[in-house]
C-alpha cells in the first residue's frame, strides 16, 4: 500500500513538471558537486580522501565519532552515486547513506566519479575498478566489501564487476542495486507506455543523458550497457524498483536476463513507487533504508 506522502510526492512532481528538469539541466550544462551538509558533518565523521583527483568520501557511523571507536569496520560499502553519468554526487546521497551507515554501522565509501561528456564511457568504468582496488588494498584486514549504486551508478557497479571478472578479480560480496540503468539503448517499446506513469525521470532526459554518455559507442555494447555483457559471473545482487520508475520495466528485464544467466537476484518491487523514491521523505525510503542496513550487517 502506498503511503498519504507517496502519493502527494507523485502528485507534486507532475504538477510541477519535475521529469523535465534533466533534460533543460544538459542543456543548459546545469550541474555542481555538492559535499556533505553541515548537518552531516555535524553528526558523522567523514573523512575526504582522493583517488586519480577525485573526491572519495568516507563515512561512518556516528556512534564512532561519539565513542571514540577505532576505525576497523566489519563492512564497507563501495556505493556509486546516480544522475545519468551527467550529474555529480547530491545533498541526498549524503544525508540517506550517512544514516544508512549509523543503522548498519558499516563505513559508507561514496565516490565522486568521472563524467560525460568530459571523459569517455571507458574512463569512467576503468575509473570504478581502480577505486574498487584503492579501496580494498586500504581497508583493515578482515573487511568485507560490498558495493553498489542507484540508477546510473548501478550501472557503473555492474560494468566494474564485469571487468573485475573479466580480469580474473575478486568480486564485492554483494551488489545492493536501486533502480539500476542498466541499458543506454533506450529502445525497448515499454518505455513510451512507463513515460507516461513516471513522474521523476522522463524519456527526454534518458535519452538526451544516454546519447551525451555514449556518444559513438554502440548502445547495446555492455561497455556502456552490462545487460548486454556476461552475466554469469556476479555478486549475489538485490535490486531495488518501483512500479513506477521510468526504468522499471527494463529492471524487470534485466532481472530476468541475469537469473537466466545463473546469478542470484532478490528483486523487491515497490508498487506505485518513482525512480528515486529511496531518497524521498516518505515512509517508503525509511523502510528501504532499514533494509538495506540490515542486509549490509548481514555480512
Amino acid at each position: 500500500m502506498v503511503s498519504i506522502r507517496g502519493k502527494l510526492l507523485n502528485w507534486y512532481f507532475t504538477r510541477i513538471g519535475f521529469k523535465t528538469g534533466m533534460a533543460k539541466d544538459i542543456a543548459r550544462g546545469n550541474r555542481r558537486a555538492a559535499e556533505p551538509t553541515a548537518k552531516v558533518l555535524g553528526r558523522n565523521s567523514v573523512e575526504v580522501r582522493e583517488f586519480e583527483g577525485r573526491k572519495l568520501w568516507y563515512i561512518y557511523p556516528k556512534s564512532w565519532a561519539v565513542s571514540g571507536k577505532t576505525r576497523h569496520p566489519k563492512t564497507a560499502l563501495l556505493f556509486f552515486h546516480g544522475g545519468a553519468y551527467f550529474y555529480d554526487v547530491m545533498d541526498l546521497h549524503f544525508a540517506t547513506w550517512a544514516k544508512i551507515a549509523d543503522l548498519s554501522d558499516a563505513l559508507i565509501i561514496l565516490p565522486s566519479y568521472p563524467l560525460a561528456p568530459e571523459v569517455t564511457p571507458s574512463e569512467i568504468g576503468v575509473y570504478a575498478q581502480g577505486v574498487q582496488y584503492e579501496v580494498k588494498v586500504t581497508l583493515p584486514a578482515g573487511t568485507k566489501l560490498i558495493a553498489g549504486g542507484d540508477s546510473a551508478g548501478a550501472g557503473l557497479a555492474l560494468q566494474m564487476c564485469q571487468r573485475l571478472s573479466d580480469a580474473g578479480e575478486a568480486l564485492p560480496e554483494h551488489l545492493i542495486l536501486w533502480s539500476p540503468w542498466t541499458d543506454v539503448s533506450d529502445d525497448s517499446p515499454e518505455l513510451k507506455a512507463q513515460d507516461k506513469r513516471s513522474t521523476v525521470l522522463g524519456l527526454e532526459g534518458l535519452k538526451t543523458a544516454a546519447k551525451l554518455y555514449r556518444g559513438d559507442v554502440d548502445p547495446k555494447d555492455p561497455i556502456v550497457s552490462p545487460i548486454y555483457g556476461d552475466l554469469s559471473d556476479l555478486p549475489p545482487m538485490t535490486i531495488v524498483t518501483g512500479s513506477r520508475d521510468l526504468l522499471h520495466s527494463d529492471i524487470l528485464r534485466f532481472a530476468k536476463t541475469a537469473k537466466t544467466a545463473g546469478a542470484q537476484v532478490d528483486l523487491q518491487i515497490w508498487p506505485e513507487q518513482n525512480h528515486y523514491f529511496m531518497y524521498l521523505p516518505q515512509p517508503e525510503a525509511k523502510k528501504i533504508a532499514q533494509q538495506t542496513a540490515a542486509l549490509i550487517r548481514s555480512f
